[in-house]
C-alpha cells in the first residue's frame, strides 16, 4: 500500500497547453502513490477530485490542504501544485522516523519567470507549500491550530511561525532535502504575489540558462502557453 498522498491542488486558470503538458509530467512522477486532486473544475481519471467552491485567497489555499490531509489515509503527504514541475525523486523521498513532527521541504527548486529572458534561479531559501513533504497527522493538527487563531499573518509555510512549533503536545520544525533532480516552478500573474503581477520580482542568485533533465530554461518556458 502507498504510504504517500500527493495533494494536487488547482484553480484550473493556466493555459490549456501547460495543463496537458504538466499533468502528463505529474502522472509519472506520483507513480503508485495515492492522489487527490482540489479543483475548481471537475477534473476526470486523475486521482480523488475534490470540487472547491470556496472564495480565492490565500487562507483557502491553506484550507484546502486540510481538507486533503483529513481525506488522505496515509502517514505522509506531500503538495503539488499546477505551476510547478515534478521530478519522481521528490515524490520518492521518505523523513527518518524522527522527523514525525517536522516539516521537509525540497531546496532542489528552481524557479522561471514568465516575463523576461527566461532564466532559471534559486534563492536558497525555504521554499513554498508546493515542494512539501510531511506527516498528515502533523500537518492537520497544525491547521486546525491556526484556523483557532483566525488571523490571516499565519498563513504561510507550515512549521514557519512559533505558534506552529510551541503547540501543545506536538512541537514542530522546519528540515531540508534536496533530490539530485530539480523542481521547477513558473512563476506568473495567475497567482497571488503582487510582484509577479507586475513583474518587479527579484531573481534568486544562484542562475542557470540550462540544466540537466529540463534543458535550456527558453525551450521549457514555451511550454507555458
Amino acid at each position: 500500500m502507498a504510504d504517500l498522498t500527493v495533494i494536487f491542488l488547482t484553480e484550473n486558470n493556466l493555459p490549456k497547453h501547460w495543463t496537458r503538458y504538466h499533468r502528463k509530467i505529474l502522472a509519472d512522477c506520483i507513480g503508485k502513490n495515492d492522489l487527490i486532486t482540489i479543483s475548481r473544475k471537475p477534473i476526470k481519471n486523475f486521482g480523488l477530485n475534490i470540487i472547491q467552491t470556496e472564495e480565492r485567497s490565500i487562507a483557502n489555499i491553506y484550507n484546502q490542504i486540510l481538507r486533503g490531509a483529513k481525506l488522505a489515509q496515509t502517514e505522509l503527504i506531500a503538495i503539488a501544485e499546477d505551476d510547478t514541475l515534478y521530478v519522481k525523486s521528490h515524490f520518492e523521498y521518505r523523513p527518518p522516523r524522527k522527523g514525525k513532527n517536522t516539516f521537509y521541504y525540497n531546496m532542489a527548486n528552481w524557479k522561471i519567470f514568465n516575463w523576461g529572458r527566461p532564466c532559471y534561479h534559486n534563492s536558497l531559501r525555504i521554499a513554498l507549500n508546493y515542494v512539501l513533504v510531511a506527516n498528515r497527522e502533523t500537518v492537520i493538527a497544525v491547521l486546525e491550530n491556526r484556523i483557532k487563531l483566525n488571523s490571516p499573518k499565519y498563513f504561510g509555510e507550515l512549521g514557519k511561525y512559533i505558534r506552529d512549533r510551541e503547540m501543545e503536545g506536538r512541537p514542530c520544525d522546519i528540515d531540508f532535502f534536496s533530490t539530485c533532480e530539480p523542481v521547477i516552478n513558473i512563476n506568473h500573474d495567475k497567482g497571488f504575489d503582487d510582484y509577479c503581477h507586475r513583474h518587479v520580482k527579484r531573481m534568486g542568485n544562484l542562475r542557470a540558462y540550462d540544466i540537466p533533465l529540463w534543458g535550456k530554461a527558453e525551450n521549457l518556458i514555451k511550454q507555458f502557453r
